[in-house]
């Protein structure tokens, strides 16, 4: 009787014949089993980086791991664009063997235009090492990180002109984009006060409004603004608005753009128009009178109790009791507390608010006003600087 034939796994079978005693021998041969096909997924279906992020990593989640290493195809959408809005990426991505995920690097490139959130969309594509699984596409948000805004300087910190025809008669202060626009931005500057200060640009005439017009290309060319005070013929110092005789002006912005994005918030300026009409009264005196010198004595007033940290202003008057005669000087020495100088706050002298024969000396806290004949008011200007607290100047 035969031997039972031991059990053989399944291959190749090869039967070999034996010429005696008769018998058959089974030979196997192990035949190679197929690879597994990992299904490849996104980990997520979206995610979002800032446009200053750097580099981002999309995930690709692998089930099961591979046995060998294998290639995985992408495409690239969206309305971001390779090479401006991001490094270009190549489209595949290789996994090796036993991995279980693998990271698309995206490298964000940062700009200063302000266009808005932009997506970049990577998809899977079918090759013949993997099967695609539930979650083929990405979506990624780039957030822009540049602000639409308008930037305004004045010149020594202030902008102040009088009245009287001359060099104080006009100031200036210089405009300025944020960031670059998408398009072409208008911004219309008005005087609210036609009547006290006009404004003009660009060599043109002064008027109640003027426009300034910025390009994506010239928009970090600053553009400047003239400020020019207008003669009233009428002393102010009686009038309800008016600080020891000045006028004050506020200077409004408003910005268009020609894609539709006018939501620009812009700060005024505030303009201080000094007043050069003065009221006099005769004195009557005897021949050979002598009139007594009135005893002197020194005023301290503020336009406001309250400013913004943020450039916020207020004037700040030193008034002297009377007007100086021939030969007298009047030195009133002043000192500011509260806060730092330079981080918290600055003082400045406007010349144009000031008579020529008013001088100041020193710098931050403390000063000394010098006053001659014919003066009897100074005018300081104190500035806030943002810092992010509260503080006091007593």
């Amino acid at each position: 009787m035969n031997s039972p034939l031991p059990r053989v796994k399944t291959g190749t079978v090869a039967l070999l014949w034996a010429t005696a005693p008769l018998a058959a021998l089974l030979l196997f041969s192990p035949a190679a089993h197929p690879q597994q096909h990992s299904d490849v997924s996104f980990s997520r279906s979206s995610g979002s980086v800032r446009e200053d992020g750097g580099a981002h990593n999309v995930t690709v989640s692998l089930t099961p791991a591979p046995s060998s290493a294998i290639s995985l195809a992408y495409t690239v959408g969206g309305a971001a664009k390779a090479g401006t809005d991001y490094t270009a990426l190549s489209g595949s991505v290789t996994v090796a063997a036993g991995v279980s995920s693998v990271t698309i690097p995206v490298v964000i490139t940062e700009d200063t235009v302000e266009d808005g959130s932009e997506t970049i969309v990577l998809t899977l594509t079918d090759g013949a090492d993997y099967n695609l699984g539930a979650t083929t596409v990405h979506r990624l948000t780039i957030s822009d990180d540049d602000v639409a805004g308008v930037s305004i300087r004045e010149s020594e910190g202030s902008t102040v002109v009088t009245e009287a025809a001359g060099a104080g008669r006009t100031d200036t202060y210089t405009v300025v984009l944020a960031s670059a626009p998408r398009a072409d931005v208008s911004i219309t500057v008005t005087s609210d006060r036609p009547s006290a200060a006009l404004v003009s640009s660009g060599g043109g005439l002064a008027a109640a409004t003027t426009t300034l017009r910025f390009t994506p290309e010239t928009r970090s060319t600053a553009q400047r603004v003239t400020v020019t005070g207008v003669d009233d013929k009428v002393e102010q110092s009686g009038s309800e608005d008016a600080v020891i005789g000045h006028r004050s002006v506020s200077i409004s912005h408003s910005g268009a753009s020609s894609d539709g994005n006018d939501g620009i918030s812009i700060g005024a300026v505030v303009v201080t128009v000094v007043d050069d009409d003065a009221v006099t009264a005769p004195v009557q005196v005897a021949a050979g009178e002598v009139l007594p010198t009135e005893p002197l004595t020194v005023a301290l007033t503020a336009a406001q109790e309250t400013i913004d940290e943020a450039n916020g202003r207020t004037r700040l008057v030193i008034a002297l009791s009377r007007v100086l005669g021939e030969g007298e000087t009047a030195t009133v020495p002043y000192t500011v507390t509260g806060g730092v100088v330079n981080d918290h706050w600055n003082i400045s002298f406007p010349k144009g608010a000031n008579g020529a024969g008013v001088k100041r000396t020193g710098s931050g806290g403390h000063g000394v006003v010098k006053f001659n004949a014919g003066e009897q008011r100074a005018t300081l200007v104190l500035i806030g600087r943002p810092d992010g607290t509260g503080w006091t100047v007593p």
